[in-house]
This record gives C-alpha cells, structure tokens and sequence, in this order.
C-alpha cells in the first residue's frame, strides 16, 4: 500500500536508517492536490494503491509560489530516482483568487467600456498568462535539467483553469463550507 507524503518532515520521518522509501509521483501545486482528505492525489492514490506521492505546495498555491520548490525538486529528482510522474497544478489564483481578477486584469471601472477589451487593464490578460507560463516552464526546464544526463524519462502532467464556470460556488469539505469559488 502506497502512501502521500504531504510535507518533507513527513518524509524524513517515514524514512529511517535501515530502509528506503520509493517515490513514484512528485505532486507540486495548489488546492487540486492539498484539499485533505478530497484532493486529485488522495483519488490517484485510491485507484493505484501502491505508489507513493510526495506533495509539495498548498492551498492557493500562485505559480510564482512553485520558485521556492524548485531546489527540492531537484533534490527529490536526485534522491528518488524512482519517480516516474511529476504532476504540476498552479497558478489559478494568479487570476482567479478573491481579489486577484479585479486588481490584476480588469480596470477598476468598466461601465463606461464600449466593449470586452475596454475592460481590460493595459496589456491584461496577457501579460498575466505569459507570467504563468513563465513560471511553469522555469519548474519544467528545472526537472529537464537535473535528468538530462541521467537517461531517466519522466512524464510530467499539468492541468489548466479552461472552462471554469463562475458562478461562485462553494466547496465542501466534511461539514464546512469554503468559498465562494471563482466569482
């Protein structure tokens, strides 16, 4: 039976001096993999019971925030030479956060804007989308470079925010509510 390793602490102490864990899926990202208990991991992890994932991130996770994984990244593509998977999810509060949309994209008045574009701030949304990719290619270009000359092939998944409906929901989690959801 695999495990999910939420945090380096959680690691190391699973790890002691007579033995070796193997890591099959490195987990890098936001609340598609750190909503405890109801997360994608948590599912990964009951339809392929025996693998173990090592998750790093958390809730909110923006995709500037996956900069500071990046040296453990590297280390765990060194330690673990196991790893098969690196699943990335980031970046949808760069937009899409309470607060984030109105700041970062629109102008703060679009009453008086004959059209969509008119309600954009200079450059957005653009500007922002090419900052996302930026960041997902600095994590991309980090595992490329610490496997290169390891003859290791590592298939890395990442996923976007295409199709969000907001609508504001709210997300359930045991008995409390969290949310609104992209509004």
């Amino acid at each position: 039976m695999g495990n999910i390793y939420w945090n380096k602490l959680g690691l190391d102490q699973a790890t002691n001096p007579d033995s070796s864990i193997s890591i099959h899926i490195l987990a890098i990202g936001d609340s598609w993999f750190h909503y405890i208990p109801c997360c994608l991991l948590t599912y990964i992890q009951n339809y392929i019971s025996s693998l173990n994932i090592y998750a790093l991130g958390a809730n909110g996770l923006r995709s500037d925030g996956m900069e500071a994984y990046l040296q453990e990244v590297k280390d765990s593509l060194k330690t673990y030479r196991t790893i098969k998977v690196i699943a990335v999810s980031a970046g949808g509060n760069d937009f899409a956060g309470l607060g984030d949309l109105d700041k970062i994209i629109l102008n703060s008045n679009c009453g008086s804007a004959g059209n969509i574009k008119g309600c954009y701030q200079q450059g957005q949304p653009n500007k922002l989308f090419r900052e996302v990719i930026g960041h997902y290619r600095n994590l991309i270009d980090t595992v490329i470079t610490t496997i290169k000359d390891t003859n290791r092939h590592i298939v890395i998944f990442v996923h976007n925010y295409d199709y969000p409906i907001p609508d504001g929901r709210f997300v359930q989690v045991l008995l409390k509510k969290i949310g609104p959801w992209l509004k």
